[in-house]
């Protein structure tokens, strides 16, 4: 299940790849940058290749940690890459889409990473949970950093989702960052119950 699903998801962003840079610039709205576009979704299905290619599992038990870290990543490139397509110009339930994006994917990585470091790394529980927090809330003000360069030398508006309000519009995304982090600290938390563990000594 794991493996097809990553590689379904791997083939999708290849095919997509092909039909942003040999498809028309009409065929798609006017705020894409089909060449940029597929260059990222070619990007996107490298990164979830590449747990894989560096960690090598060989036994059945690395191959099963490296798959679910493989499905994290899909998953946080798929909930960002739809945003890429139009999303993040609607709101869902009043929430724009870019804030719940912000809150949802660090959410999910938190989680993600954390068990693999428990898993592929051996680390103790909460060892796991600080060291995952610690590189989703870096990797949330490298994503701006990113942005920011981004918009610089191809020409693009993500920050402050093309409204002008650049910083404004950082604040809250690194804003829902921390708050889908500490809501991803949270799960792991009651769900491996370190809290109670403590309180019984």
């Amino acid at each position: 299940m794991f493996i097809s699903f990553t590689k379904s998801v791997i083939a999708v962003y290849i095919l997509a790849a092909a039909i942003l840079f040999l498809g028309s610039a009409g065929l798609f709205p006017d705020f894409y940058q089909p060449k940029l576009m597929a260059s990222l979704a070619l990007v996107s299905a490298l990164i979830v290749a590449l747990p894989r290619l560096v960690f090598r599992p060989e036994t059945s038990r690395e191959k099963k940690i490296v798959e679910r870290m493989q499905i994290i990543i899909a998953v946080g490139l798929i909930i960002n890459g739809i945003g890429g397509l139009g999303l993040y110009k609607t709101s869902l339930i009043t929430i724009p889409y870019d804030k719940l994006a912000h809150f949802v994917t660090p959410f999910i990585f938190t989680v993600g990473l954390a068990y693999f470091l428990r898993d592929w790394y051996r680390k103790k529980i909460k060892d796991a949970f600080l060291y995952a927090a610690l590189i989703v809330f870096v990797g949330g003000f490298v994503w701006e950093v990113a942005e920011g360069y981004s918009d610089n030398f191809f020409g693009t508006a993500l920050l402050g989702g093309g409204t002008g309000n650049i910083v404004e519009d950082t604040v809250l995304d690194l804003a829902m960052n921390v708050l889908g982090v500490a809501a991803g600290i949270s799960y792991l938390i009651n769900k491996n119950g370190v809290a109670k563990r403590k309180s019984s000594r």
